[in-house]
């Protein structure tokens, strides 16, 4: 029995070791960390990470892709403060706005304010997992926040389908009665619930923790699977296209347009002051075969069509994606790590956001100057 006891000892302070010398060999590693959501959601997205943090960006289980930053005032990964009522142009998107994977000189936002001058400020609010319904609450907190002149929207596939589904700590869209024909759509907010704990910011220290959480994206226990999709060389070659029913596709169309009338009705800015970047599938462009479909192809060309009648501009980045890729033959992402864009793809959207707002920024005033004179 005292054998089995030394032995288990032995076990155990043999483990401890080994997490000791992984914890102390992976802290000198640029491990992903620094990016922690505020706990207070009443002006969530606008104000998203913690404020003034020192944070680090890596990919994949060899540390790719390596970028450090600090989040600003309003914990956006921006090298500057957000000043109050300074009347910037805004960009509002998901994950390809954050840009983490990008240095910040390489985002729209910073390319955008290059084209446009030092005389117009660019703001970009973005973050991880947004749909259409997070940028209308977006638009919205800006009004008051910073009375922007123009939004950019960077539209990806998925923005509209997620906005249907409630998600823990995101904002969705609920119809008041059941069908695709119901004009009369709810904005709703499910909170995340407490995870700012004494518990979670203990593991939040442990580069361990945050490397099989982060890096390794663990969420079950095949290791093999996770380090091969993280591999440089790992493409998916087989992709189901899914099919659509008549009902979700009426579904997400109505929620569309649902989405750009609040906009309009919640920004405080005019039609041609707001642009709206629809991202493509750039797999094709490589020899990969298509990304299936979150979005249901007919719902998105209404969602176009709607909005462009609306009066806003509405830029497919498919051709100039295209355009660019056959005359530089260089990528506009970070495929086959990452399809979030990388400089050049960034590039071709802050063009397209310039080129679109060019008039607007020529001296038409928002709704809300119109309103004061």
């Amino acid at each position: 029995m005292k054998r089995v006891l030394i032995s288990l000892a032995g076990l155990f302070f043999g483990v401890l070791a080994a997490i000791a010398a992984l914890e102390a060999g992976l802290s000198a590693l640029p491990v992903a960390k620094g990016l922690v959501r505020v706990s207070d959601e009443s002006e969530w997205p606008l104000r998203n990470n913690w404020p003034n943090q020192p944070y680090t960006y890596s990919q994949g289980w060899d540390f790719n892709n390596v970028h450090r930053g600090r989040t600003n005032n309003y914990g956006h990964l921006a090298p500057f403060d957000y000043q109050p009522g300074s009347h910037p142009v805004v960009v509002i998107g998901d994950s390809f706005v954050q840009s983490e994977m990008n240095a910040y000189s390489d985002s729209t936002q910073a390319q955008l304010a290059v084209r446009l001058g030092e005389a117009q400020p660019v703001f970009g609010i973005g973050a991880n997992g947004l749909s259409i319904a997070d940028y209308l609450v977006a638009a919205s907190q800006a009004r008051p926040a910073f009375a922007p002149r123009a939004l950019v929207f960077v539209l990806i596939d998925g923005d509209i389908s997620q906005s249907l589904t409630p998600r823990q700590g995101w904002h969705h869209f609920r119809p008041e009665h059941d069908g695709a024909d119901s004009k009369a759509w709810q904005l709703k907010f499910k909170p995340q619930g407490l995870r700012d704990t004494l518990p979670n910011r203990i593991l939040a220290m442990s580069s361990l923790y945050r490397y099989i959480r982060t890096n390794l994206s663990f969420e079950t226990p095949d290791l093999a699977a996770r380090f091969k999709n993280h591999h440089p060389a790992h493409k998916n070659t087989k992709r189901e296209m899914p099919v659509f029913s008549g009902e979700e596709t009426g579904k997400q169309a109505s929620a569309a347009r649902f989405f750009v009338d609040s906009l309009l009705e919640k920004s405080g800015v005019q039609p041609a002051c707001i642009v709206m970047l629809l991202d493509s599938d750039r797999f094709a462009m490589y020899g990969d075969p298509p990304a299936p479909a979150k979005d249901a192809p007919a719902a998105k060309r209404a969602f176009s069509d709607y909005a462009t009648k609306a009066g806003i501009n509405v830029v497919d980045l498919a051709p100039r994606f295209e355009a660019d890729y056959r005359a530089q033959q260089e990528k506009l992402d970070h495929w086959p790590h990452d399809r979030h864009w990388n400089r050049r793809g960034h590039a071709v959207a802050a063009d397209a956001a310039a080129t679109a707002l060019a008039q607007c920024l020529g001296g038409a005033p928002t709704r809300e100057t119109q309103a004061v004179r």
